[in-house]
């Protein structure tokens, strides 16, 4: 049982992206207007403001594996982008800050996963590098919280809007009723 107190966490994360996901897949079938893309030239002047460790990220990866993986890479992160962008409007700018919190600190732990299983350090390195895994796990955990949080202030919030839409409903039902069956009637040529 110990091993799985540390999934835990990550279980939490992923039902709140998949709560935040599922809202924005929602409102794009509700027809909103979907947010646009943003360009190649947009998403590195936002990665370089707001998550740097981006721009370390990309030099690598450029250096290191080529002009197609760049690419591929460049891409995911315009994608995160425009989820940011998405996010920032369906719910507000603290749940798009809390989305680019957790973004900065899964591409930390990559970084310092890294390091830890791919350069070679000695034991004073190595103890370094346990820290700051175990300190950046604490702070996901912290985030972790602040999302679930988000969630239910997003969740009473549409509890809400939906109370309020049952009581219009009680309120105004038949009169609502009584104008769509005319319409039903005048559009099959009743009346």
């Amino acid at each position: 049982m110990k091993n799985l107190k540390p999934l835990r966490f990550y279980f939490i994360t992923y039902i709140c992206l998949f709560a935040l996901c599922t809202k924005v897949l929602g409102a794009e079938a509700d027809n909103e207007d979907p947010i646009q893309f943003p360009s190649q030239q947009e998403t590195l002047s936002f990665l370089k403001k707001r998550i740097p460790i981006t721009v370390k990220i990309l030099e690598q990866v450029k250096n290191n594996e080529g002009d197609e993986q760049y690419g591929e890479v460049i891409d995911d992160f315009r994608n995160k982008f425009s989820d940011y962008l998405e996010i920032k409007e369906h719910d507000g700018l603290e749940a798009a800050e809390l989305y680019l919190s957790g973004l900065s600190i899964d591409l930390s732990m990559d970084v310092l996963l890294h390091h830890y299983h791919e350069d070679t350090k000695t034991s004073e390195e190595r103890k370094k590098l346990n820290t700051q895994i175990r300190s950046l796990l604490q702070e996901r955990l912290e985030h972790d919280k602040q999302a679930v949080k988000m969630q239910l202030k997003l969740i009473d919030k549409e509890r809400k809007k939906l109370t309020k839409e049952l009581q219009e409903m009680k309120k105004f039902g038949a009169a609502e009723i009584e104008l769509e069956f005319r319409a039903l009637l005048k559009v099959r040529g009743g009346e």
